[in-house]
């Protein structure tokens, strides 16, 4: 208990008992406190003090008591934190030490072991201190060792480290680590866990260990010493090896391994010995050294080898002897020896190499080699025999004719008596012979020249003069007879070749122009290639003209291969070369002809006609001409119009092309099959009937036309306004096709007013070409901020038509939001905003019929392109969704968008420094990632539709896109019909699409003609205008909505007021029947008690009959009262849209106006065209835009 709790009783305790109290009871009271505080009992005497703490020390026994207390139950905290409040009273401050000691204890911490003992020392004689310390210090010893009995040396080393000198705690470590060692079992482990055991033989079983480690160590090294005595060195070398440093066991293991490699070597010293390896035995005994008998037996080896060598010597077996000298080294005579052996193995194998030279009949190298060898066995008798030998094989030689091998012999023999004189000699005579024989050679060879000077050089060499004058003689007869067979040139070679010999040269000069005057023959024979094969031999003597001559007949070889080119350059270098100029414009226009361009046609014409009398000019011009003639025809029949007409146009005046011109211009035009040219077709075939098929060609253009223009009037009668509209425009300029198109588009138009103003807008879509870039209505949202007049409709832009699907993008941006709240969601298919789209929005935007029209597609989250991002993200199925940066950039032109009033606000209200306003661009979220997850991309509309990156938890402008399937649309809008659920149907508005035609300038002239062809067509339309009662016009962008039924003169305009055509079961047009005027358009709308509201369209009311129910006018005008129903005269006609159709009743004729069907009904056709001449209004305008 704390002293301030302690106070507190103690003051209760005072009050409860009054200040008077009885000294005796407190006296008891104070004994029996002090009674139980001395057996221990500290609880029971806090209860007894706590009565009496006024009597004498009460107060500070009850404190001393309660911290007693506190420590029985394990409070040491508490119990020394209020002793310390008593000071020295009685033994407070040894129980202080007494309890921070058993506090300590509690904690169980290893490394307070000193500081507890510590504290049990400050007070050995409190309490039972000593006993304390004691059981304390025994627990943490007890469980050191039972940790160290099981190895786990990790716990309880520390213990005994701190556990300090205590029952010799401070070796306990030592002990365990070396009981470590000795559990290994290699004996030099255990010796090292013996020293340990016996630095502390009175710890434990230390002396008890180490006297069994050393009985163990005696028996290993007993054990030793016997294999050793036993000459097992390898096993007594192991053991004395394992007991380490223990004995002399070191040294013996040393010895033994020394003795153990002596062995091996000395065996292996044999081995060498018994493979007769002396060298390698010599060695291994040297290495022994003085070990056994390794010294006599090396010395024994070197002996016997020494002898051996010495023997080979003798037997001249140097190579032998040489090889046991160096293996011997130093021994004895060895080196010296060694010496002598080579040198004798040197003249050894000279006697024997030249022996070998010899028999390889290499005599000049063996007679050489026997020379070097001196006094040699018989070396000096061997040269001379060599010698003598050879020289009478020379002799031989020469005999034989062999002048070549004889000259050789005696080269060879050198100074051998008078060998150089005789090679000398017969050289010169085996040079003279050759001569001659190279002479015969050359005249056989044809050389004549070169056999003549070769036998001049030979003049007094046998017959050598007498055929040189021979040779003459016989090639000058040669020369003239070549000349007389035109062989030109080689007469001229032969009389080049005699020189001087006789009128040689003059015959070369008479020879050359003999070759001129043949080329021209040649050249006017037309022989082109043999004349140009003398002038090349003229042009290399550089006769006269005859390199411009050769030039001359090389172009006409290569105008007669077509190789105009050539022939063409040629002659522009020859320039005024004989009739050149002339031949040149002939050859270019050859060229041209051969070219077949086009192009070249007119060109080759004029320069054929040029030169009329060069060559065959005429005869080609005419062949030129008829050949592309023929060739534009065949183009022209076969449709290639565009050649034939080129063609023709540039043969101009050749037969009749230019009318052919005209004819294939006309067969164009009329391949291209549009009206215009088939228009321009017939006007060409006009101008020639006679040619070819003209005429008949004509008529059935005509025809087409005609059929045309029919087939178009049947698709317009059918309301098949797109097919009609391109089949008139198909017709250019025929008739009135153009004011044709017009009407077609305004039928059009006129057919989808009337559909909508009877709320038909699935019959309507069918007329409706929904392209890119219409606005439509589809569903509502909150969009100016006006909670209370309800949701506005939205504007969708149609990005793009497929398949019957519409995919669209609402125009503005319709909401602020966050992309998702935190980075682990930045992907789109976890977003916030994707969840938001597919949930909040799709419910709050769309009703349950609407959301069946939206298609959940596949989305494709591909990587952005334009900041290079590396991946892209999961494919996701979405009804609403984000456009990527992709479909943004392919479909948007202008990426730019405002925001509507509530888009805005939920944008300021997200934003504490930015606001929005709808009259400024926005900024506005695509689905693609940017950068990472914390980014996206948006296209920033104050940027001009920059793309930029946002922040996904920033608010941001959000413009959802979808698809919509427009099949389903239809069977929606059916359904609706057939069920008259008429509320929130899809497309709530079907915007107008005015189609520009072709040539809009011609168009609008086309109109003014119609119009002022028919008057009184312009002065009806203008008297319904005039007279028109009520003019409706949309704000800003939609054109006057009043209608005036076109071909009547009524004077009542019609607006269809959704707010009163969605409550009504049917709509009424009176109309007199005489005139077709339209008198009155009003509902009738469901009012109370099951009776009928009859309103006007500008939502007056009518008077009703006496019942109040305008149906009841209705039917009693069936039945014949025709005065009921307001309106003027009685030929009446009444229309209506009912829950089973349109209907409608003649009240002149007293029936309704039976369908083809037979029923009270009208077939679709017949009601359409029955509306159209009753001019039937079809816009549909809200009230609030009404206009005077």
């Amino acid at each position: 208990m704390k002293k301030r709790e302690f106070c507190i009783i103690l003051g209760s305790a005072l009050l409860a008992a009054g200040v008077s109290g009885c000294k005796e009871s407190a006296s008891k009271k104070y004994s029996s406190a002090q009674e139980l505080i001395n057996k221990g009992e500290y609880s029971e005497a806090v209860k007894k003090l706590r009565e009496i703490t006024s009597y004498e020390d009460s107060s500070q026994l009850l404190l001393y008591a309660s911290a007693n207390a506190a420590a029985v139950e394990g409070s040491f905290s508490e119990a020394i934190t209020t002793l310390q409040s008593l000071g020295d009273y009685k033994d407070s401050q040894n129980l202080i030490v007494y309890y921070s000691a058993k506090q300590a204890e509690a904690q169980e911490d290893v490394y307070d072991i000193q500081y507890i003992a510590s504290l049990y020392e400050s007070i050995p004689l409190f309490r039972d201190s000593k006993e304390q310390e004691e059981a304390y210090l025994s627990g943490w010893y007890q469980t050191a060792v039972t940790d160290a009995e099981a190895e786990n040396y990790a716990e309880a080393y520390p213990i005994f480290d701190n556990l300090g000198s205590y029952n010799d705690s401070d070796k306990m470590i030592d002990y365990y680590e070396a009981r470590r060692l000795e559990a290994e079992g290699d004996y030099i482990s255990m010796l090292k866990a013996k020293r340990v055991y016996d630095t502390m033989p009175q710890v434990v079983d230390c002396a008890d260990r180490s006297s069994k480690i050393l009985e163990t160590l005696q028996t290993v090294y007993k054990d030793a010493q016997s294999k050793m005595k036993e000459g097992n060195y390898e096993q007594a070398l192991k053991m004395f090896a394992s007991l380490g440093s223990y004995e002399d066991s070191a040294d013996l293991a040393d010895k033994l391994e020394k003795e153990i490699a002596n062995q091996k070597l000395y065996k292996a010293a044999e081995d060498s010995l018994s493979k007769q390896d002396y060298a390698d035995a010599i060695k291994k005994f040297g290495e022994l050294g003085s070990y056994a008998d390794a010294k006599q037996r090396k010395e024994a080896i070197q002996q016997a080898r020494y002898e051996a060598a010495e023997k080979m010597m003798n037997d001249e077996d140097f190579e032998g002897a040489i090889a046991e000298f160096q293996m011997l080294g130093s021994y004895k005579e060895s080196k010296k020896n060694l010496n002598l052996a080579k040198q004798e193995l040197t003249k050894q194998n000279a006697y024997k190499n030249a022996e070998q030279l010899y028999e390889k009949e290499d005599y000049k190298s063996a007679i050489q080699q026997f020379a070097e060898l001196g006094e040699y066995k018989d070396a000096a008798n061997r040269k001379k025999e060599i010698q003598a030998e050879r020289y009478k094989a020379a002799e031989d030689l020469i005999e034989n004719g062999d002048l070549e091998g004889a000259i050789a012999e005696f080269e060879m023999l050198g100074s051998y008596k008078d060998a150089k004189q005789r090679a000398e000699d017969t050289t010169t005579e085996l040079a003279n012979k050759t001569s001659y024989e190279e002479a015969e050679g050359l005249l056989a060879k044809g050389d004549y020249a070169g056999a003549v000077h070769a036998f001049a050089q030979l003049r007094d060499y046998k017959d050598a003069a007498e055929r040189e004058k021979e040779i003459q003689e016989q090639r000058y007869e040669e020369a003239d007879k070549l000349v007389a067979d035109e062989d030109f040139e080689s007469a001229i070679a032969i009389f080049e070749e005699l020189g001087n010999y006789q009128d040689s040269s003059d015959r070369i000069t008479a020879t050359v122009q003999a070759e001129y005057e043949k080329a021209e023959q040649f050249y006017v024979e037309d022989k082109l290639e043999e004349s140009e094969q003398l002038l090349e031999n003229l042009t290399a003597r550089e006769y006269q003209d005859s390199q411009k001559y050769l030039a001359y007949v090389r172009a006409a070889i290569a105008q007669k291969n077509k190789d105009y080119n050539t022939a063409i350059k040629i002659l522009k270098g020859l320039q005024d070369y004989k009739d050149s100029k002339n031949l040149l414009i002939y050859y270019e226009a050859l060229e041209q002809s051969e070219s077949k361009q086009v192009e070249d046609i007119q060109k080759t014409v004029e320069a054929l006609k040029s030169i009329p009398q060069v060559k065959d000019s005429n005869e080609q011009l005419e062949n030129y001409q008829k050949t592309w003639y023929d060739n534009a025809i065949a183009s022209g029949d076969s449709g290639e119009y565009d050649n034939a007409i080129k063609i023709l146009e540039a043969l101009k005046s050749y037969e009749d092309s230019s009318d052919l011109v005209t004819y294939y211009k006309a067969r164009r035009y009329e391949f291209k099959d549009t009206n215009d040219d088939r228009m321009r077709a017939i006007a060409m075939y006009e101008k020639i009937p006679e040619v070819k098929d003209s005429k008949e060609r004509k008529e059935a253009i005509v025809g087409i036309q005609e059929g045309i223009y029919a087939k178009a009037e049947e698709q317009l009668e059918a309301d098949k306004f797109f097919d009609a509209k391109e089949t008139f425009q198909s017709l250019g300029n025929y008739s009135d096709a153009k004011q044709r198109v017009k009407d077609t588009e305004k039928a059009r138009q006129d057919k989808i007013k009337l559909l909508c103003a009877n709320q038909r807008y699935a019959e309507a879509l069918h007329f409706q070409n929904l392209q890119s870039g219409d606005v439509i209505k589809f569903g509502e949202y909150e969009q100016d901020n006006n909670f209370e007049n309800g949701k506005e409709a939205i504007d969708w832009i149609v990005l793009d038509v497929q398949d019957d699907e519409a995919f669209i993008l609402s125009e503005k941006c319709l909401d602020a939001r966050i992309f998702s709240e935190t980075w682990e969601m930045s992907e789109w298919t976890g977003s916030n905003i994707r969840e938001w789209l597919n949930g909040d929005f799709m419910q709050t935007a769309f009703s349950s019929n609407l959301q069946d029209l939206i298609v959940c597609k596949e989305i494709k989250n591909e990587r952005d392109p334009y900041y290079a991002v590396s991946y892209g993200e999961e494919d996701t199925l979405d009804y609403v969704f984000l456009l990527s940066y992709n479909e943004a950039t392919q479909y948007l032109k202008n990426k730019t968008a405002y925001g509507t009033l509530y888009a805005c606000a939920q944008y300021d209200k997200q934003h504490t420094n930015l606001t929005a306003s709808p009259d400024k661009e926005q900024w506005w979220w695509l689905r693609t990632i940017a950068y990472g997850g914390e980014t996206r991309m948006g296209f920033n509309g104050m940027s001009g539709g920059a793309v930029e990156t946002g922040s996904i938890t920033d608010a941001e402008m959000v413009r959802p896109a979808m698809r919509i399937d427009l099949a389903k649309c239809e069977e929606v809008y059916q359904h609706a019909y057939d069920t008259g659920e008429l509320d929130n149907l899809p497309i709530t508005e079907i915007p107008e699409t005015e189609e520009a035609t072709e040539d809009s300038e011609e168009s609008s002239e086309g109109t003014e003609q119609t119009t002022s062809e028919d008057p009184s067509t312009n002065e009806n339309t203008n008297s319904n205008m005039e007279n028109a009662d009520i003019a409706e016009t949309y704000s800003q962008t939609q054109e006057t909505t009043a209608y005036t039924p076109t071909g009547t003169t009524g004077n009542a305009a019609a607006v269809v007021n959704p707010a009163i055509r969605d409550r009504s079961d049917y709509l009424c047009i009176d109309q007199n029947e005489a005139t077709g005027q339209i008198l009155l358009y009003f509902y009738l709308c469901p009012g109370s008690s099951g009776m009928y509201d009859s309103i006007s369209c500008d939502n007056e009311y009518l008077a009703c009959g006496t019942s109040g129910n305008a149906k009841e006018l209705v039917d009693r005008s069936l039945s014949g009262d025709l005065g009921v129903l307001p309106g003027y005269g009685d030929k009446k006609t009444i229309v209506w849209n009912s829950p089973y159709g349109i209907c409608a009743y003649s009240r002149s004729q007293s029936q309704y106006l039976n369908g083809t069907n037979g029923d009270y009904m009208l077939n679709e056709g017949e009601i359409y065209q029955m509306l159209n001449t009753m001019g039937v209004p079809i816009e549909m305008v809200p009230n609030s835009q009404k206009q005077d």
